[in-house]
C-alpha cells in the first residue's frame, strides 16, 4: 500500500483490499477525521480540502491489516 499527498487530496494505491480505515491526527494527537474509504481498481482518493493549514499525520489500515502511516504539511 502507498499514500501519496497532492494538491488537497489523499491517494492510497496498491492494494486488492476492499476497504481502508484512515484516520487523520493533529499534531496534538487529537483525531480530526476518521473514515472508511472503498477501493476501486486499488485505488481511492480521499479529499484534504476541509483541512486547515498545518501539519497532520495520516494513518491507513486496509482490510488484509496493513498500516501505513505519514506525515503531511497542507498550506
Amino acid at each position: 500500500m502507498q499514500l501519496m499527498y497532492r494538491e488537497r487530496m489523499l491517494h492510497i494505491y496498491g492494494t486488492e483490499s476492499a476497504w481502508a480505515n484512515v484516520t487523520i491526527y493533529t499534531t496534538t494527537g487529537r483525531v480530526h477525521t476518521r473514515a472508511t474509504v472503498r477501493f476501486t481498481n486499488a485505488h481511492t482518493t480521499i479529499s484534504l480540502a476541509s483541512l486547515s493549514s498545518g501539519i497532520y499525520i495520516v494513518s491507513v489500515t486496509n482490510s488484509d491489516g496493513e498500516t501505513q502511516t505519514m506525515k503531511l504539511s497542507v498550506e
